[in-house]
């Protein structure tokens, strides 16, 4: 008589393959679920300020930038000496101006944000230079100078590393 032996029975029969199964498959799980749910925090988040990583200027580029928005100011004042431009829409062109050099500089969108917003996003030199201009940019009338404004600008501009 032939004797039939089955080496895999027992294993077969255990369950301890399913519940090895089961374990990787739930390790899997718990490591997709935290990467997704990290990767959505960062999307959402709107106050990160962490400049893209993609987002690098050599030195002649940011040369280059800086030439491009201090040409800008300039024009501004300009326009101001000539009776051109009024004090009110100087301002405003004064913010839109410093906003995009952040953008085109470092990659940081300001162009949207409002004051609180700045604040939240670690550029406290932008934030505060933006603030001192809220006053005469809304304002009838203004003692501030939109000269030294553009000067404070143009500062933060050049030291901008």
């Amino acid at each position: 008589m032939e004797s039939q032996v089955n080496p895999y029975g027992p294993i077969l029969y255990s369950g301890l393959p399913i519940i090895i199964t089961l374990l990787l498959v739930l390790i899997l799980g718990v490591i997709v679920l935290v990467l997704f749910i990290r990767g959505r925090k960062e999307d959402a988040d709107p106050n990160t300020s962490q400049m893209p990583r993609r987002f690098w200027m050599t030195e002649s580029d940011k040369g280059r930038v800086r030439a491009l928005y201090l040409g800008k100011l300039s024009e501004l004042e300009s326009r101001l000496r000539s009776g051109e431009i009024e004090f009110r829409p100087a301002y405003q062109e004064l913010s839109v101006t410093i906003r995009d050099f952040v953008k085109d500089i470092s990659g940081i969108d300001l162009t949207k944000s409002t004051l609180s917003e700045l604040r939240l996003k670690n550029v406290p030199v932008v934030s505060s230079l933006i603030e001192t201009y809220y006053e005469p940019e809304f304002a009838v009338e203004t003692d501030d100078d939109v000269y030294k404004a553009i000067c404070d600008a143009g500062m933060v501009i050049e030291r901008w590393i």
